[in-house]
């Protein structure tokens, strides 16, 4: 993933860091073997669901970690859209944290949609 061009959306949000509303606080990780993500995303400029969607740790030294998400409905999503598709542009990632360093990452959302690598964030930032 990391040699491919990525393009840039607007078109998700990153609702809870384990079940805590995540805003623009950096969010300090408790539990380092479960680490749960909640949120939405759709490819904007398509108008589409994504075929998948990631999340991407980026720590400040640079190095990058991925993790897969699962489908969760979002009738709220599709409402806001008009587009009934959207109902399924909900996600939840479940990681364990416990391989990676301790520090700051900053935490962006990647979609695969119509060949393209959106990357699409919210400001987000955890510590381990």
């Amino acid at each position: 993933m990391e040699k491919q061009a990525f393009g840039f959306g607007t078109g998700c949000y990153m609702d809870t860091l384990d079940g805590q509303l995540w805003e623009n606080a950096v969010l300090k990780v408790t539990d380092r073997k479960s680490l749960r993500i909640d949120g939405w995303a759709v490819d904007d400029e398509e108008r589409v669901l994504a075929e998948a969607t990631y999340l991407r740790l980026e720590g400040t030294d640079g190095r990058r970690y991925h993790a897969a998400t699962t489908v969760q409905e979002r009738p709220d999503v599709a409402r806001h859209f008009g587009i009934p598709a959207f109902v399924k542009a909900g996600y939840r990632a479940v990681v364990s944290a416990e391989g990676l360093p301790p520090g700051e990452y900053e935490v962006t959302i990647v979609m695969n949609s119509k060949g393209r690598n959106v990357l699409c964030g919210n400001g987000r930032r955890l510590k381990l």
